[in-house]
């Protein structure tokens, strides 16, 4: 006598209950690795950004020769050009100007060259942190008769003083989709000291 053999409708349903969770499972898992792809990405996009601002700034303002204005979002600066064929013909009227300029309504840093201006970088809350602004520049100017540096905070009415800057302080601090970076680093001004031979000038 034959018998029909075949699966129930409970059978059936929870076949169908445990296929979607198993579905639910794989596609959350993609969507998560996915999203820890992104965030790398970003993250490491972020990163190569801020190093290569901070490494053209720091490559440009190490060969300072006069600094025409400087706040804590913006420096002007003349500098020699990095290929000089003809020293004696070289005038004060051949620097370079170049000003570098923090936009932080929109999270840009720029650079200015010959009223070429260039972003360098962007990224939201550019040099903005828990509601407070962080300087970008932070010069420092030596004390000759302590012999230290100390934060100095910019009169251009003195000229003495402006010419005593030994140090410029760089921190850029950056959100990208959640991710974040702070990085500090600083230049001493040894060109513009050489330029002033001023005998007080301590390395």
């Amino acid at each position: 006598m034959n018998t029909k053999k075949g699966f129930t409708f409970v059978e059936v349903m929870m076949a169908a209950l445990i296929s979607t969770f198993v579905l639910f499972a794989v596609v959350g898992f993609y969507m998560m690795s996915q999203r820890a792809f992104f965030s790398g990405a970003e993250k490491s996009e972020l990163v190569l950004g801020v190093k290569n601002a901070i490494n053209i700034m720091t490559e440009e303002l190490a060969r300072i020769e006069r600094i025409e204005e400087m706040t804590v979002d913006n420096i002007r600066f003349k500098m020699k050009p990095y290929k000089v064929e003809d020293m004696s013909a070289f005038g004060v009227d051949d620097l370079i100007d170049i000003t570098y300029i923090l936009d932080r309504r929109n999270g840009e840093l720029k650079r200015v060259e010959n009223y070429q201006e260039k972003v360098i970088l962007s990224a939201s809350y550019l040099n903005i942190k828990d509601e407070k602004n962080i300087p970008m520049f932070t010069p420092y100017m030596l004390d000759s008769s302590t012999g230290k540096a100390s934060i100095y905070k910019p009169d251009y009415t003195d000229t003495e003083k402006q010419s005593r800057l030994v140090y410029i302080k760089i921190r850029l601090y950056a959100e990208l989709s959640g991710e974040k970076l702070d990085l500090v680093t600083g230049v001493r001004l040894e060109f513009m000291h050489a330029n002033l031979l001023q005998p007080d000038w301590k390395f």
